[in-house]
């Protein structure tokens, strides 16, 4: 069999936004934690690129397929393993996983729901090769002009401790790089790992953003590096505060619509909790309906 990763640069999908290749170890893990025999078109690509995303011309639309590591993490939840016929490789980002039938030999790719009722799952590919190569052949997506934003501006994916749902959302962007007014939906974090107030509020937002039916990209600012002479683009973003408080601007079609203090709401006696106005900012957002 030819290898999935030349057959896409030659023949398919420029759609996928791809990652850094896996490496054998990262394989040999996978294969290791699950008893499951994993489609050999599949390991192919994960060598090739150890997940990406991009847009279907066919329900789900848009995909995303999980790193060895988002991979392994997600199957191992209690609520995937109430599925043991099924095995997640992606998901769709609305409210769906893409998955392997443990009990089907072709290698198909199917979705099923990812909360609640789970229902039944709903055939996308035949092979995971025909899923593959189909990328990039469908209508452009909303998330299509912060995707290339990112490459235009050179933003870095954010390895930062966050829900699986959302993993694949979050970038490092530098301050004046940040162009708010070419935004659709996005969420502007100040980064502080060192601020107990800022992990907290980010562990609060995040947790409650992965549930979120539309799922906004999310901006970090990293504190450490902001330079002097930036402070009025700081305040422009942030408000009053920008003192690492789990500062968080939210942006809804190239305007500012909330500034807040997820970890200051004590001091500045704001009489609402943190997760109401999360729920409120949300609502106002639009990314529950």
């Amino acid at each position: 069999m030819d290898d999935l990763g030349i057959h896409l640069d030659e023949h398919g999908s420029s759609g996928w936004e791809r990652e850094q290749p896996a490496t054998a170890r990262d394989i040999e893990k996978l294969t290791a934690t699950f008893s499951i025999e994993l489609p050999e078109d599949y390991l192919d690509f994960l060598i090739c690129s150890n997940g990406a995303y991009g847009c279907l011309p066919k329900s789900p639309g848009w995909c995303e397929l999980f790193s060895i590591e988002q991979v392994i993490d997600c199957n191992r939840r209690p609520s995937v393993g109430c599925l043991p016929n099924l095995f997640v490789i992606g998901t769709n980002g609305d409210e769906q996983w893409l998955c392997f039938r443990r009990d089907d030999p072709t290698s198909a790719v199917y979705t099923i729901k990812a909360t609640g009722d789970y229902g039944s799952e709903e055939l996308v590919a035949p092979s995971f090769r025909d899923f593959a190569c189909s990328v990039g052949k469908g209508p452009a997506q909303t998330e299509a002009p912060i995707r290339d934003l990112a490459k235009e501006q050179g933003w870095q994916k954010a390895k930062v401790p966050s829900p699986i749902e959302i993993r694949n959302r979050v970038w490092f962007v530098e301050l004046d790089k940040l162009e708010y007014q070419r935004y659709h939906k996005v969420v502007v974090f100040y980064w502080a790992p060192w601020s107990g107030p800022a992990a907290v509020a980010w562990r609060l937002l995040t947790s409650r953003l992965s549930v979120c039916k539309l799922k906004p990209e999310i901006l970090l600012i990293n504190a450490d590096t902001v330079k002097l002479d930036a402070r009025e683009k700081l305040l422009e973003i942030f408000g009053k505060m920008a003192g690492a408080w789990g500062e968080t601007c939210w942006i809804s079609d190239g305007s500012i619509v909330g500034q807040d203090y997820f970890g200051a709401h004590d001091r500045l006696k704001i009489p609402i909790s943190p997760s109401e106005l999360i729920t409120k900012r949300i609502e106002e957002m639009g990314l529950d309906t």
